[in-house]
């Protein structure tokens, strides 16, 4: 005789109650720094099994484990709020939709044949934007021959390695005892990813940002995301009146051409120049000449007078329909 035997159970049963429920929630679409959640709950009996789990968008799946997931067992005594929470830092991004949408399950199980209730205090989905980051500079230019310019003009040419990062340039005013906040001596613009020229050109008041031959420049570059400010040039030019032109000897006048509107230089731009001096000689050029700027908008000239008896006479620029002009003493021969 043959037996086989291939199962025996003894397994009994003892009755499970479970009470779920799923909420849902819709937020933004920024990116988030972080996302805390929270519940506060509690329950008509007492060690209940409780499973707490937000929806990963990117797993398609309630979580088991890790972030987005809490299991405790409650309070042995029926009816205490407890309050549990869990702040995600990793990838918060992931527990909600393309849409901003977000959902979250309750789940209370106990061994028991009675029913029980869940009650709800507090259901809290809190994203956090991330306050960004900031990259700041400080630029000292030292031995500036006057404290006084008749004009400042600085050129920038940075990247950030990120486009949309937000910059500030300010100088330090001297009489104010701080950084520029608006108007003179202050430029904001939005960066992109690219190696891009600025310029910030001070044209009045230049003396209230040189003291004691010194200027200071601060750049300031914010971004949501990490970045790196990259300065590739920085350039400060200066101008500052000169009363006198000695007699019979060259001197050099730097012209610059500004776009009215932006205030950034107009490279190649051609120029007319003409003095009414009765004795001025423009080195290497006939007076009047016709002439073309730089590409940083510049044009450099030399000039001298030679009037035994000195005299004043006026430079002209004609730059299209506009015309400048500067009036120049030339000192009487000694």
């Amino acid at each position: 005789m043959r037996f086989k035997l291939d199962l025996v159970e003894f397994k009994p049963s003892r009755p499970r109650q479970t009470c779920s429920v799923e909420l849902l929630g819709s937020g933004d679409t920024q990116p988030w720094f972080s996302l805390l959640w929270k519940i506060d709950s509690s329950w008509n009996v007492g060690e209940v099994n409780v499973t707490l789990q937000l929806y990963n968008y990117e797993d398609d799946a309630y979580p088991t484990s890790g972030d987005g997931y809490i299991n405790y067992i409650s309070s042995p005594t029926p009816n205490v709020d407890e309050t549990v929470s869990q702040n995600i830092t990793s990838n918060p991004d992931a527990f909600r939709d393309h849409d901003g949408s977000w959902k979250l399950r309750i789940t209370g199980v106990k061994e028991s044949s009675t029913p029980f209730q869940l009650r709800l205090d507090l259901v809290e989905y809190r994203p956090r934007e991330s306050a960004g980051y900031t990259a700041s500079t400080a630029f000292i230019f030292t031995d500036v021959s006057t404290d006084d310019p008749e004009e400042l003009k600085f050129k920038l040419v940075s990247d950030h390695i990120l486009s949309g990062v937000e910059v500030t340039l300010q100088l330090w005013n001297y009489t104010a005892g701080a950084y520029a906040e608006g108007g003179t001596g202050y430029l904001t613009y939005t960066s992109s990813e690219a190696n891009e020229t600025r310029w910030l050109n001070i044209t009045s008041g230049a003396g209230d940002f040189v003291e004691g031959g010194e200027v200071k420049l601060r750049m300031t570059s914010h971004h949501r995301s990490q970045f790196i400010q990259r300065v590739n040039l920085l350039k400060m030019d200066y101008a500052y009146s000169s009363d006198k032109l000695p007699y019979d000897v060259y001197k050099t006048y730097i012209i610059r051409v500004y776009d009215e509107e932006t205030g950034e230089p107009r490279p190649y731009a051609s120029l007319t120049i003409y003095s009414n001096g009765t004795t001025v000689e423009f080195e290497g050029l006939s007076n009047p000449a016709f002439v073309h700027a730089d590409e940083e908008g510049e044009y450099r000239l030399s000039l001298k007078s030679s009037n035994p008896e000195g005299e004043i006479f006026k430079l002209y620029v004609l730059v299209g329909g506009v015309a400048a002009e500067r009036r120049i003493v030339q000192e009487p021969r000694r």
